[in-house]
């Protein structure tokens, strides 16, 4: 008999993560359904997810929280009580670490910070399972935390299958292209990629960066202070047109980022640059090297390192068949662990576990 899971918060429906994990259980033979609400502010929030609930929680096995949602886990868990429904938690990010410690937008001994740490603990103490993207990522909320390693399962990023995939460039360019793709926050190391910029911008090679976010000011004016004539930003996309920049391109880049958080996630972007069988640069850290076999699936450089990185583009540039090798084994290590159905495996096993039917 199907299961019906129930993703419940306030999620964008074509971010990346629920998606990924939505389609992975309903590929496993899962009823999903939504108890969503696009209402403005908490209070609003709750109520309109409480009015929702109430015509449906009869019908649903599973509550699967999704990302964000931190602050509704003390709902979510009073909402599931009298069933005793599981409440698995996609946690994917601290958000303490995110706004303390990786964007620096709070300091440490600000009482927003310590809310910040209480409402992380308070997630993953009422949840019954917590999904994670990397074993780096789950040991750092295990001491952080102090919650058990056993709670949490390893449920990498993936990708849209529905937009990502190997496709043709549709223009023929004589300039090696190294395309960049991002919100512009401290762990990507866009910096790395401007001072690689700078190095190699005697050598017919061009940078195309797309994105906005907080550091953006700072990375335009370093590169109008690096007289970067080799790099141009241009400005978001819709995901959907993602895909035609990246296969326009000769090499997509990932981070290079050296802060704690750097070094434990494989972003989202490195998950769709090997769905579309593009040769992949970005940082070794403990979770790509588990993840990615260097000049294999990818090319790995030493994050911050502006030279590295510099190295790596001069390669691929000189060797096409080593960025031929490293795109298809990339796209195939990506058809191989990555797929929907594939990366949700720990969370439909837990799930068989753990039936309330």
């Amino acid at each position: 008999m199907s299961q019906t899971v129930c993703a419940f918060g306030y999620f964008d429906l074509e971010g990346e993560r629920s998606w990924v994990i939505r389609k992975g259980l309903e590929e496993s033979g899962y009823t999903i359904t939504l108890c969503r609400t696009e209402a403005r502010g908490l209070w609003p929030k709750i109520c309109d997810l409480c009015r929702q609930w109430k015509h449906m929680q009869n019908s649903i096995d599973v509550l699967y929280m999704v990302f964000p949602g931190h602050h509704l886990m003390p709902l979510a868990r009073w909402l599931t009580r009298r069933r005793l429904t599981p409440v698995v938690l996609d946690i994917f990010i601290s958000l303490y670490e995110t706004d303390v410690e990786d964007r620096a937008r709070v300091g440490a001994w600000h009482p927003k910070a310590w809310m910040l740490w209480c409402i992380d603990w308070l997630a993953c103490k009422l949840a019954d399972i917590i999904l994670i993207d990397t074993e780096e990522h789950r040991d750092y909320f295990v001491r952080r935390y102090r919650i058990s390693q056993d709670k949490f399962l390893i449920i990498p990023v993936g990708a849209r299958t529905d937009i990502f995939s190997p496709q043709t460039s549709q223009t023929q360019k004589e300039t090696f292209v190294v395309h960049f793709y991002g919100s512009f926050i401290p762990l990507h190391g866009i910096e790395t990629i401007l001072r690689a910029a700078e190095e190699l911008r005697q050598e017919n090679i061009i940078f195309t960066i797309t994105g906005r976010g907080q550091i953006y000011p700072a990375m335009r004016s370093l590169a109008e202070k690096l007289a970067l004539n080799n790099v141009t930003f241009l400005d978001p996309v819709p995901l959907d047109d993602l895909p035609r920049r990246i296969a326009d391109a000769h090499v997509s880049l990932g981070i290079f980022g050296t802060s704690g958080k750097a070094l434990r996630v494989i972003p989202t972007k490195a998950y769709e640059i090997l769905a579309m069988g593009k040769p992949l640069i970005t940082a070794r850290t403990p979770a790509s090297s588990r993840a990615l076999r260097d000049r294999e699936d990818a090319l790995l450089v030493e994050p911050g390192d502006a030279h590295d990185l510099a190295e790596k583009i001069r390669e691929l540039k000189s060797n096409p068949q080593l960025a031929q090798h490293i795109a298809e084994n990339g796209h195939a290590l990506f058809l191989r662990k990555f797929q929907p159905h594939i990366v949700v495996e720990p969370l439909v096993q837990w799930l068989h576990a753990h039936s309330t039917k």
